[in-house]
């Protein structure tokens, strides 16, 4: 047979759904070395939509503002062929990357974050088999104020709660509604994976995860390479690749150098959480509580 007549469309497309801060890129990356399985990882192709394309919805001039210089040195410092220019970047033409061929591969698997499709469902490509990840919101709250103004530069406490990037008002509540979605429409039973039950018991949670999609499980996906070289075999946009490898202290940091999945760290008392992030914590919980209850177990 030659190998043209060989070649074939990935049978397996899969979307992992989150809210920032979940652990999904390392999730991401350790699939990535799964072995003798062809497989095409397309990150965060909404949110390149949602924060830098033509029909991009961040508003907000204080919010712009902070990001945006940030942002902009971070896609001119960025060169590779899978980098692609964030001014492609629409509803329209991601559902058409995502639904493209991708001939010889074994699978297409994208992550992004629910919040950045906006609710707009009739983009969302065809045949594609619907997962998500979440993370207890008094964990990712923190940790998102943290690495913004790590990244950034800005203090969180200087913002009103009317200026708190998109995730902080309404990430859960929009994971939660897709979620509800997809399951009035295509899968009644989705797989949902906490990210702690990740951390605690990785070996269970990724050797269910890996049954449940499609991929090859065996114990090597365990540990990975530190560094972000993997990232290179990703389709994902000049913004997106550029600001999370930004001086090496991107937002995926903990996740490039990472060689496997560590123990979760202690959860905040509610007492030592700002006082500023406790309405955003309230306003998720108990959307990430009907979620939790629908989880894979260990």
């Amino acid at each position: 047979m030659s190998q043209a007549a060989d070649m074939k469309s990935p049978s397996q497309r899969v979307f992992l759904w989150s809210v920032p801060r979940s652990l999904s890129t390392i999730l991401l990356k350790c699939l990535s070395y799964v072995r003798n399985f062809n497989l095409q990882v397309i990150n965060e192709p909404y949110v390149s939509v949602h924060y830098y394309g033509p029909e991009k919805k961040l508003k907000n001039n204080n919010v712009e503002d902070m990001f945006q210089s940030v942002f902009t040195q971070a896609g001119t410092s960025v060169t590779n062929y899978n980098a692609y220019d964030d001014a492609l970047s629409t509803y329209q033409w991601v559902k058409e990357l995502l639904e493209g061929e991708y001939m010889g591969k074994d699978m297409v698997i994208c992550k992004d974050h629910g919040y950045n499709l906006n609710g707009l469902y009739h983009m969302l490509p065809k045949g594609y088999k619907h997962t998500f990840l979440i993370r207890h919101p008094q964990k990712t709250f923190p940790s998102l104020k943290k690495i913004t103004e790590s990244v950034c530069s800005v203090d969180f406490m200087q913002l009103e709660q009317k200026d708190f990037p998109e995730p902080m008002h309404h990430g859960y509540q929009k994971l939660f509604e897709l979620m509800e979605y997809v399951i009035d429409s295509e899968e009644p039973h989705p797989i949902i994976i906490d990210a702690d039950d990740l951390q605690k018991y990785p070996e269970s949670i990724v050797k269910q995860y890996c049954q449940a999609i499609g991929i090859p499980f065996s114990p090597s996906l365990l540990s990975w390479e530190s560094g972000p070289d993997v990232m290179d075999t990703w389709i994902t946009s000049k913004q997106v690749k550029g600001n999370n490898h930004l001086s090496d202290g991107g937002f995926y940091s903990a996740a490039f150098n990472s060689t496997s999945f560590h123990p979760p760290n202690k959860m905040l008392d509610r007492s030592e959480v700002p006082k500023m992030l406790l309405p955003v914590i309230d306003d998720s919980l108990p959307y990430y509580e009907k979620m939790y209850q629908l989880r894979i177990k260990p």
